[in-house]
C-alpha cells in the first residue's frame, strides 16, 4: 500500500502526480487505526515524564501550567525535547508548520 501510492494534484490543465513513500492516505480505513497506535507510544511516554499530554483525532496537546513564564517555556522546551528524540528513534519528525503554542494569561 505504501510503495505504490500516487497522489494527484489537478489545476486546470496542469495535473501533478507524486510517489508518496510513507504515512497512510487521509481519511483511510487504516489511517486512524495506524496514528493510534504510533500516538499511543508518544503519550505513554510524555505521560510517564509527568507531562501532561492529550491525543485527539490526529493531534498531539501538551498543556504545562506555572506562575512563572520562564519556568512554563523551560519545562515545555523539555517536552518538547522529548518528543523531537522519541520522533527520530522511530524515524518519525513533527512538521513545525503545524506546531503551535498558546500562552493563555490570566490577570
Amino acid at each position: 500500500m505504501l510503495s505504490t501510492r500516487i497522489a494527484r494534484a489537478a489545476s486546470g490543465d496542469t495535473i501533478i502526480e507524486v510517489r508518496l513513500h510513507k504515512g497512510f492516505p487521509q481519511g483511510g480505513v487504516l489511517s486512524a487505526l495506524m496514528w493510534i497506535l504510533v500516538a499511543d507510544g508518544l503519550l505513554r511516554a510524555l505521560n510517564s515524564a509527568a507531562y501532561f499530554a492529550q491525543g485527539y483525532a490526529d493531534d498531539f496537546s501538551i498543556l504545562v501550567e506555572g506562575l512563572d513564564l520562564a519556568t512554563v517555556c523551560r519545562v515545555m522546551q523539555a517536552a518538547l525535547l522529548r518528543v523531537e528524540k522519541w520522533c527520530e528513534n522511530h524515524g518519525l519528525s513533527v512538521n513545525p508548520t503545524n506546531t503551535e503554542m498558546v500562552l493563555p494569561f490570566h490577570t
